[in-house]
């Protein structure tokens, strides 16, 4: 039986996407000081993409608060439509499991909360 792959790797609207690439461009941001992305299962047996940030709102870069807007923005500047989180949590800290990795599994119920 085949329940899903190992990797970061999913499948969205057709495309192949790395997870770890969003991530990438996240960690990039220079107000946002960790990020995990985590897959969203949609009715249109594809998935969503969402984005959990913990950014560094006390003192931002450029005098603006960080939201949702503005992280989308510079996501498309980097990655292709089909890649730019659907949706974008801010957090004060990500969960960790017991041995300090995000907890994904965590994320995915937070996600599907929302």
């Amino acid at each position: 039986i085949y329940l899903s792959r190992l990797d970061g790797m999913i499948k969205s609207r057709g495309y192949r996407i790395e997870m770890g690439e969003i991530e990438s461009v996240l960690h990039d941001h220079p107000d946002i000081i960790r990020s995990a992305v985590v897959p969203i299962p949609d009715v249109e047996n594809t998935n969503l993409i969402h984005a959990f940030v913990v950014s560094n709102n006390s003192s931002p870069r450029n005098g603006e608060k960080l939201d949702e807007k503005a992280v989308k923005k510079f996501c498309s500047k980097f990655l292709p439509r089909y890649m730019v989180p659907t949706f974008i949590t801010f957090l004060s800290e990500l969960p960790e499991t017991h041995n300090g990795k995000v907890d994904k599994v965590r994320l995915k119920e937070l996600a599907s909360n929302r």
